[in-house]
């Protein structure tokens, strides 16, 4: 396949990975799953990656130079030499490092073209003014390539999971591109019907917000590899009413909840004055987190709502660094949220409000920010990686098919070239990639077997063509929420 690689920062290029195809047969005894996918005549026709540095995420966390076969989207064998089977078709990986895909817990990829549109804004009242109206003014259209540029950037970056929430209309047509994309991906609209501030076409009644999930759920669950969740915006913009209503149905479908909690004492303050207590506790006394339940930002938590996700085995916190210090929202306690034994993972949030859906960035950002004030020596590279992979997939109940390079698992996976001089010469591969690397690093990106970056080249759509529909749209997007020639626009 034709190589079009992006320039590294040293202006060298990654040689393309080269492919071919197996006319041999037999192999060599290996670590393996199941054998149950020969076919009658013994041959097996999958894929053979050689040489490749594996970065496994296994039980003891082993590091292997090692073959790797993949058949019908599972890894099958691991070995440090394995044999090609006839049709086998061939991945030459030498020199390539390989992680399990990430797995991201809370983005909103309706918001990836309102990128630096809300700098330097306080989260609050001043930060709703600009964004609210933004989402407001999407169309089928501008609601497309904001998925689409969305997606892009989690795949070339090595996000091959993601949990997102939308906004409160069309995100069917946010659907449809996840489901197309090849992405996995859990993903519901905002649920909204209260609060101040609240733009009118935001505001929906509470039959028609709760009917909408409804079809939402029906009609979309296992569409490609999408799970629509039920995803109530925050406590303050729903009535009791809403809330009541989406916790039946997530009880009733089994739909994960996935809710913005406690981001800043603002969210805190008004929760109380509507509704009495702080929103986890709303939340939990209207049995939210008797089921799947993430809570994105939890900075301000008090210690009743610590101990009480310390106790739930479903509910868990993505922690989204980045945008909580952009944002001067605070800095979640996530030592302290560890140290008790509560699920935690990393989300970039909006790059509206990170300006990055890169999570390698956030594996860095979260651990930085802990070591500035709790010691250098907690929060290796090697725990924000597992945080983004093993430990997130136990956290969402996937860990006998995601979270590490193992045999009888879904085949998603980051591959890394880490060779580049500002990377070396030493470093484990954890610490090469949190301390020093980025996106730019990527080579291949695969889910369930399937390439959707290759070479740095998106499989699915041309980059060219995604920044060119996304500044068109942008524009029009801008006219419609009447903010033309107040952001710029590059």
């Amino acid at each position: 396949m034709p190589s079009t690689s992006r320039k590294s920062g040293t202006g060298r290029k990654s040689p393309p990975t080269k492919t071919r195809t197996s006319k041999s047969s037999g192999s060599q005894r290996s670590r393996s799953a199941s054998s149950s996918t020969s076919t009658s005549s013994g041959a097996v026709k999958g894929l053979l990656i050689r040489g490749a540095t594996l970065v496994t995420m296994n039980q003891v966390r082993e590091v292997l130079r090692a073959d790797l076969r993949i058949v019908k989207g599972r890894i099958e064998s691991i070995a440090q030499r394995l044999r090609p089977r006839q049709k086998d078709t061939i991945l030459d990986a030498g020199g390539l490092t390989i992680f399990p895909g990430f797995i991201q817990l809370h983005v909103r990829l309706c918001h990836s073209i309102f990128r630096h549109m809300a700098d330097d804004l306080e989260a609050g009242p001043e930060l709703r003014r600009r964004i609210l109206p933004l989402e407001a003014a999407h169309n089928p259209a501008s609601l497309n390539i904001a998925t689409r540029v969305g997606i892009a950037e989690l795949l070339l970056s090595g996000t091959t999971t993601a949990f997102s929430v939308e906004t409160t209309l069309g995100s069917e047509h946010v659907f449809e591109v996840i489901a197309d994309s090849g992405l996995r991906c859990v993903s519901g609209k905002a649920l909204m019907d209260a609060g101040r501030g609240l733009p009118k076409k935001l505001k929906e009644r509470t039959s028609t917000a709760l009917a909408h999930l409804e079809r939402h759920l029906s009609n979309w669950n296992g569409k490609g590899r999408l799970e629509v969740a039920v995803c109530p915006r925050f406590a303050p913009f729903c009535s009791p009413d809403l809330l009541r209503g989406a916790a039946k149905l997530a009880e009733d479908s089994g739909a994960w909840i996935h809710t913005q909690v406690a981001e800043t004492r603002e969210e805190v303050q008004q929760a109380r004055e509507a509704f009495g207590r702080n929103p986890l506790l709303l939340f939990d006394a209207l049995g939210m987190l008797d089921g799947r339940f993430i809570a994105a930002h939890a900075v301000h938590l008090n210690e009743a709502e610590k101990l009480l996700l310390a106790g739930r085995r479903h509910a868990l916190i993505a922690h989204c660094p980045t945008s909580n210090m952009k944002l001067s929202s605070g800095t979640a306690p996530l030592m302290d949220l560890l140290s008790r034994g509560i699920h935690v993972g990393l989300g970039t949030d909006s790059c509206a409000f990170s300006n990055s859906l890169d999570l390698i960035r956030e594996m860095r950002q979260a651990a930085l920010l802990q070591k500035a004030s709790r010691g250098a020596g907690i929060l290796s590279a090697e725990h924000m990686v597992e945080l983004c992979t093993i430990a997130a997939a136990r956290a969402i109940g996937r860990e006998e098919d995601l979270g590490s390079i193992e045999p009888g698992k879904l085949a998603d996976l980051a591959f890394f070239d880490l060779n580049r001089m500002d990377l070396r010469p030493a470093g484990s591969p954890a610490q090469q990639l949190v301390w020093s690397s980025s996106a730019r690093d990527l080579v291949h990106t695969m889910v369930e077997g399937r390439f959707l970056v290759r070479n740095r080249s998106l499989r699915l759509w041309k980059e060219q063509e995604l920044t060119a529909t996304a500044r068109r749209e942008t524009n029009r997007l801008l006219q419609r929420a009447g903010l033309e020639g107040k952001v710029p626009i590059a």
